[in-house]
């Protein structure tokens, strides 16, 4: 290796890695920005176009997206970009594109096999196509949840994240909430529109209610919900601090339909924790 070709080398290294670090932080525009003029020379266009569909996709910047998705699968060993194009198409509802590549997908090392056969389902249900449903993996409730909705099934599987053992470790409803009540109204209050995730086979949407659950002492104020894609059929939902910011929907209820028992103050949610630590 020439000098010349040396020091190309190094600086292409130099910005690639800048570029990385740009993108791994969060700062999506100024990574657009700054990979829109290393395109031309660099040595990592497939990793970088792959990274500018992913960062106009957390913009939600779909077309663009789009855009550089196809780019990148003309590249050999497309796997991935494949993949990011499926999961595109899939979120945008671009449900005939996305079954078109499906079969290219299934079998490649490292994409899960179980969670394309999720997404085969609910597309194929939903567009009114035969599915060959077949039972007997780890998938088996999800997938008749999916195919035949049952929401007794649905509460039932719920109902195993209340616990009246409170030294337990585990994050628990609160133990006089009356789940049926609950299990309806957020039901009754999902809007697809504001769904939070952007990768994953099902629909996660987040509703802020306090003290709905507990763990350790600690009190929740939030509770996450999965749910069949572009429908409110609850498949599961649990109480969690980890959020979505963009994505919350505050849940209207009726106090006392909801807790059937006066709820214990001897506990501190985090937002009182905090009012009590900073003296507000």
């Amino acid at each position: 290796m020439s000098n010349s070709e040396f020091s190309k080398r190094r600086i292409n290294d130099n910005f690639y890695t800048r570029l990385v670090n740009l993108y791994k932080t969060g700062k999506y525009s100024n990574f657009l920005k700054a990979s829109e003029k290393f395109m031309s020379y660099c040595d990592n266009g497939k990793k970088i176009l792959l990274m500018r569909a992913k960062a106009y996709r957390e913009l939600e910047m779909y077309n663009e997206a789009l855009n550089e998705l196809s780019k990148a699968i003309k590249y050999k060993d497309n796997e991935y970009a494949m993949l990011e194009l499926y999961l595109l198409y899939y979120h945008l509802n671009m449900y005939n594109e996305a079954l078109e590549l499906l079969p290219m997908l299934y079998g490649k090392e490292g994409i899960k096999g179980h969670s394309l056969a999720i997404s085969e389902l609910v597309m194929k249900k939903q567009l009114g196509m035969y599915c060959n449903f077949k039972m007997g993996d780890r998938c088996d409730m999800l997938k008749s949840q999916i195919q035949n909705y049952d929401s007794n099934l649905a509460l039932e599987h719920i109902s195993d994240h209340i616990s009246s053992n409170e030294d337990n470790n585990q994050v628990y409803f609160n133990k006089n909430i009356d789940l049926e009540y609950l299990f309806n109204i957020v039901r009754d209050q999902i809007d697809n529109k504001n769904k939070a995730n952007k990768r994953d086979m099902l629909e996660v949407h987040y509703f802020s209610v306090s003290n709905i659950g507990s763990s350790a002492g600690d009190l929740y104020n939030f509770i996450k919900v999965v749910v069949v894609p572009n429908t409110n059929d609850i498949i599961t939902m649990y109480p969690t601090n980890d959020v979505d910011a963009k994505h919350i929907t505050v849940l209207k209820y009726e106090y006392d339909k909801l807790f059937k028992d006066k709820i214990s103050t001897n506990k501190k949610s985090q937002i009182d924790k905090f009012y009590s630590k900073y003296k507000i």
